[in-house]
C-alpha cells in the first residue's frame, strides 16, 4: 500500500477535532471540519482503489466465495454492480496507466470521476507518444484535475497532449470532436407518451450538444429575467396559483418555441404542410356556446383555447354548422398579411399587453372583434400579443379595443379593477412626426 496507517490516522483524529468545535455551528469551524472530512473522504477513496486493485491482482474475492472481484465489492460496499465494476475498471486503470492521478487521488481537488476523465484521455493518446511524453501530459491533466472542475476538466481532456504543443492538441480535438459529433447523431432520439388524465403529455430527448445549446439558448432567452413576464403583478396576469418555478418558465418557453414554428418547412403531411387541424362549431367561436373541439390528432381541447388558435397561422380550423357539415376550412382572410404584421409589430412594437416587452418575434397576431362574429382582418381591428397574454385575454376576462389613438388598449375584469380603466403599454418608442411636442416650465 501507497498510504501508511499514519497518515489515515493523522487525517481521522484531526477531522475528529473539528467535528468536535464544529458543534457550535461556527462558520469558520463548520468549513474547517467540512475541509477535514472531506480530506479523509478522499484518503478513503484512494485507498479504496488500491484495495480493489490489489483483490483484482491477488484473486480475493474467490477466496472469499465471490464470483468476482466486482461481484465482491458489490456485496461488502452496498452499492450495485455497475458501480463496483466502474471502482475496479478505475482501479485498475490507476495502477496500469495513470501513476501519477493514482499517487494524486487524495490531493485537494481529486475524486474518482476527475481520475475518470484523466484515465480515459490517457488511453486514447496518439500511439506515437513515448513513455516521457505520456508522463508529461499525465503531470498536465493531474494538475488541471487538482484545479479546475470537473467539467472544465473534461474540455481540457479532448486536448490532452496540449503539452506537447498547440498544433498536436488541434489536431487531436478535431479527432475527437468529429468522432462525438458522428455518435451524438446516431444517438439521437426522440420521444412523446400519449396524454395522461391531466392532459398533459412527458416527453423528451437525446441531442447533439450544438443542437441542444441553440434550443438552450432559446429557453434562456425566453427566461432571462429582461424578458419575464412570468414576473408581473399576479392579480393582473397570472393565470397560475402560484409562483412558477425555473422549471416552469422553460416549460412555458418550450411551448411558445413550439407554437412559433414555421409550419411549411417541414415537408407534406397527408396533403397539409406540417399543421394542426382544429374542428370546431361555428357557435363556439361566436361564444355562443361553449362546446370543446378536436384537433387532428383526437385531443380535445377547450373552448377558450380554440377561439385563441383561430388566430394563429400554424392552426388549420374548419368550422362545422349546426347539422356537422363542412361550413369553412380555414378562410385566408381570417390571418393577417406578412405586410399587415409588419404593420401591426412597427405600431405596437411587440405584445401590446400592460408592461409586456416581448418582441414582434414573439406574438401572434389577434382580432380585437373576433373572427367569427366579424371581425375584419385589417390593422384597425389587429393587435399583437405574445402567446401568454393571447391566453389571458381569452381565458380570464380581460379585453382589448382600439383606443382613441388608434393604439390597442386592454380593460381589466372588475375582479381586478373595478373601475375598469383601460391600460395601455408603455413601451418606450422614439417621437415620430406629428407627436405632440411636451415642453418643460422654465422656471
Amino acid at each position: 500500500m501507497t498510504r501508511p496507517p499514519e497518515t489515515v490516522a493523522g487525517h481521522l483524529a484531526a477531522a475528529a477535532q473539528h467535528l468536535h468545535a464544529a458543534r457550535g455551528h461556527r462558520p469558520d469551524d463548520v468549513a474547517a471540519a467540512m475541509t477535514a472530512i472531506q480530506q479523509v473522504a478522499r484518503l478513503a477513496q484512494a485507498i479504496t482503489l488500491d484495495l480493489a486493485a490489489a483483490a483484482h491482482e491477488s484473486d480475493t474475492a474467490r477466496q472469499q466465495g465471490a464470483a468476482s472481484t466486482q461481484a465482491w465489492i458489490a456485496h461488502t460496499a452496498g452499492i450495485s454492480h455497475r458501480d463496483a465494476a466502474r471502482d475496479v475498471q478505475l482501479a485498475r486503470d490507476l495502477a496500469t496507466t495513470a501513476p501519477q492521478t493514482r499517487a494524486a487521488m487524495d490531493r485537494p481537488g481529486m475524486s474518482p470521476d476527475k481520475a475518470r476523465v484523466v484515465t480515459s484521455a490517457m488511453g486514447k493518446l496518439p500511439r506515437e507518444l513515448d513513455d516521457g511524453d505520456r508522463t508529461v501530459v499525465e503531470a498536465d491533466l493531474v494538475a488541471k484535475a487538482q484545479k479546475h472542475s470537473i467539467e472544465d476538466l473534461r474540455l481540457a481532456a479532448k486536448r490532452s497532449v496540449e503539452a506537447m504543443g498547440r498544433d498536436w492538441a488541434d489536431r487531436q480535438e478535431a479527432v475527437i470532436l468529429d468522432a462525438e459529433e458522428k455518435r451524438a447523431h446516431r444517438q439521437s432520439e426522440f420521444w412523446m407518451r400519449p396524454a395522461d388524465a391531466d392532459a398533459m403529455v412527458e416527453g423528451g430527448f437525446v441531442l447533439p450538444v450544438l443542437e441542444a445549446d441553440s434550443l438552450r439558448s432559446a429557453l434562456e432567452s425566453h427566461t432571462s429575467p429582461r424578458h419575464d413576464c412570468m414576473n408581473q403583478p399576479a392579480e393582473s396576469t397570472d393565470l397560475l396559483d402560484e409562483k412558477p418555478t425555473y422549471r416552469h418558465k422553460l416549460g412555458h418557453a418550450f411551448g411558445d418555441i413550439v407554437r412559433h414554428l414555421p409550419a411549411d418547412c417541414y415537408g407534406n403531411h397527408g396533403g397539409v404542410a406540417a399543421t394542426l387541424v382544429v374542428t370546431t362549431d361555428f357557435e363556439t367561436l361566436k361564444r355562443d356556446v361553449e362546446r370543446a373541439g378536436t384537433d387532428s390528432h383526437g385531443t380535445r381541447i377547450d373552448p377558450g383555447t380554440i377561439r385563441r388558435l383561430v388566430c394563429d397561422a400554424g392552426v388549420l380550423p374548419v368550422v362545422l354548422g349546426g347539422d356537422g357539415k363542412v361550413l369553412d376550412v380555414g378562410r385566408q382572410k381570417r390571418l393577417f398579411t406578412t405586410t399587415q404584421r409588419v404593420a401591426l409589430a412597427q405600431r405596437d412594437g411587440g405584445c401590446a399587453f400592460p408592461g409586456c416587452d416581448r418582441p414582434p418575434g414573439w406574438t401572434e397576431a389577434h382580432h380585437m372583434r373576433p373572427w367569427a362574429a366579424g371581425g375584419s382582418t385589417d390593422l384597425a381591428d389587429g393587435v399583437l400579443l405574445c402567446a401568454r397574454h393571447h391566453r389571458i385575454i381569452h381565458h380570464t376576462g380581460w379585453d382589448v379595443r382600439p383606443g382613441p389613438d388608434d393604439r390597442p388598449e386592454f380593460i381589466p375584469p372588475a375582479s381586478i379593477d373595478p373601475t375598469c380603466t383601460p391600460r395601455h403599454n408603455d413601451r418606450w418608442r422614439p417621437k415620430q412626426a406629428g407627436d405632440p411636442v411636451v415642453r418643460q416650465a422654465v422656471a
